[in-house]
């Protein structure tokens, strides 16, 4: 079992119990009153404790480690938040070029020869590329 699964059974279902952050860490910190010298204050007749200021030095120096790469996965993030994201192309234009002879024919049809080759029922295309429905003239 890594340390790190370990720890978070041990520690989660505290953190749970407690129900907030702030209770957590009174918890944490009362485990270290009581059962640590954390908080005594190392002198000539003590040997056990730490020199005045120690014990927040190591609690700022942990929460800095943390907090700095909470800040650089949140830089992160926002880097590739930023950056434009490739897309993938909505429709595809087909280009039809038609040579003179072409174009004289076309222009030479009448509405009426438009009409009877063109279907008069509205149908509905599928668009695969977004899911959507389109009407089809």
């Amino acid at each position: 079992m890594s340390s790190e699964i370990y720890y978070d059974s041990l520690l989660y279902p505290l953190l749970c119990r407690e129900g907030d952050i702030f209770g957590f860490f009174d918890k944490i910190f009362e485990f270290l009153y009581r059962r640590t010298d954390f908080f005594k204050f190392k002198s000539d007749e003590l040997s056990i404790g730490l020199a005045e200021g120690e014990a927040e030095k190591i609690v700022r120096s942990v929460f800095c480690k943390y907090m700095e790469k909470a800040i650089s996965e949140h830089r992160s993030q926002m880097t590739l938040d930023i950056e434009p994201n490739s897309l993938d192309y909505v429709a595809e234009e087909t280009v039809v070029t038609t040579s003179e002879a072409d174009s004289d024919e076309i222009s030479s049809t009448t509405p009426e020869e438009i009409s009877s080759t063109t279907p008069k029922e509205k149908s509905i295309v599928r668009r695969e590329e977004d899911e959507s429905y389109v009407d089809a003239k």
